[in-house]
């Protein structure tokens, strides 16, 4: 069975057992991998495509994928909760044995338009499940050794270690830029370079190159897709190279935050702030990307009045603390991020995972002082939405553990 694409493994995305079936599985027919049947690699040259492509261990990236979120469809339409357990066993199947013969392409994705929390719009890629699901396998599998080469750090993490430096080295001046359409003019030869210089083995980079290329569906051979589970690690192994190196050796000791494609130094005046990002521009400049130039000159986090947004929260200096707020803008994408639950399946879980999400991710804000009242307007909109299962108690909680676990993050970076 073949479809049009010449990817005889995900034709079978949609089969489907006979009406009736789907829910009468018994013990022999469930499949659970385990934990251990994850494969990862900390030396590449060690790579086997066999024990990649097993079924169990692109079953349980499946699964993370799944607890992620993230689960719109991609141009067959489907979501994770479309497959049952025993149709999930035949597909990926099918999938391991397209990787194992060398003929595994992904589908081109579906492009839709999505807010970000920072205000104005994007364009993710949607890629079908199953193709979402290898890439994800890939970046398990050479997560242990890209975390060995490269500085990946979470916002969290990025804050908590903002906190500390700013507290030893008493550097109050934050510069701040965004690099432009990041992903989008990313050069793909320049990112499988790269890749090669740390990789080897020949079967793992044609793996690579595949999944990377596979999104460059007008054969343009620019542009990472946002929406893929490999793009951010290949966008930052770019980054690495082409901007934080080059830095280091001209900057020497001023602490760089950067987080992707947004660009943060702490510096000890506005002087040493625009200095920096103009060095990081010229940097940029010679591997095809521009600085938006944007956030204006640096500004000391001290200054009351300071209101940039920085990885979604706006971060300030006080009594020698690093506090946070939450900007308008990341209500609105609330408020579109409801909108869009109503239209989804399962409308109320779709809701309450949103609010839940939302809520965690503003953690390092959600002091006990505003917590009662950010959570107040959470539910609030939520009920304007027409969802009632977006509860005070429950949010508070959630509320709760976010707050919880930023303090533990800030105590582990000390």
């Amino acid at each position: 069975m073949t479809t049009e694409s010449g990817n005889p493994a995900l034709a079978y995305a949609r089969y489907r057992l006979p009406k009736g079936r789907r829910s009468r599985t018994n013990a022999r027919d469930r499949w659970f991998a385990s934990e251990s049947a994850e494969y990862y690699v900390k030396n590449p040259a060690n790579f086997k495509i066999s024990k990649f492509a097993a079924a169990d261990n692109l079953y349980l990236a499946f699964k993370l994928l799944e607890e992620d979120g993230g689960h719109g469809a991609g141009t067959d339409g489907f979501r994770p909760s479309h497959f049952s357990e025993n149709e999930l066993r035949p597909i990926l199947r099918k999938v391991s044995e397209t990787l194992i013969d060398g003929s595994y392409q992904p589908y081109e994705p579906r492009i839709c338009t999505v807010a970000k929390n920072t205000g104005g719009t994007r364009d993710l890629a949607l890629f079908r499940f199953m193709d979402r699901t290898v890439a994800k396998a890939l970046l398990n599998c050479l997560k242990p050794f890209w975390n060995e080469r490269l500085i990946a750090l979470s916002s969290r993490q990025i804050f908590a270690r903002m906190h500390w430096t700013i507290q030893e080295q008493r550097r109050y001046v934050f510069a701040t830029d965004d690099i432009r359409k990041c992903f989008d003019y990313a050069r793909l030869d320049d990112v499988m370079a790269w890749h090669r210089h740390h990789i080897h083995s020949q079967r793992l980079l044609e793996l690579i190159e595949r999944i990377i290329r596979g999104n460059d569906s007008l054969g343009t051979g620019i542009g990472l897709a946002q929406g893929s589970p490999i793009s951010p690690i290949a966008m930052d192994l770019l980054l690495h190279h082409v901007l934080d190196l080059p830095m280091t050796d001209r900057t020497g000791n001023t602490p760089s935050l950067r987080y992707v494609d947004n660009l943060a130094y702490l510096c000890s005046d506005v002087s040493e702030g625009v200095r920096t990002l103009s060095m990081a521009s010229e940097a940029l400049e010679a591997a095809s990307f521009q600085l938006k130039g944007e956030d204006g000159q640096p500004q000391d986090l001290r200054d009351p009045e300071y209101n940039k947004v920085f990885l979604g929260l706006i971060p300030r200096w006080q009594n020698g603390l690093l506090t946070f707020s939450i900007p308008e803008p990341a209500f609105e994408t609330l408020t579109i991020g409801l909108q869009v639950a109503n239209e989804a399946p399962f409308p109320a879980e779709n809701a309450l995972r949103r609010c839940t999400g939302w809520l965690q991710a503003q953690g390092p804000a959600l002091m006990r002082n505003v917590e009662r009242e950010v959570v107040d307007r959470v539910v609030d909109m939520s009920r304007h939405a027409g969802f009632r299962n977006v509860t005070h108690k429950g949010m508070l909680e959630v509320a709760s553990r976010a707050r919880s676990s930023w303090h533990r993050e800030l105590e582990e970076a000390r």
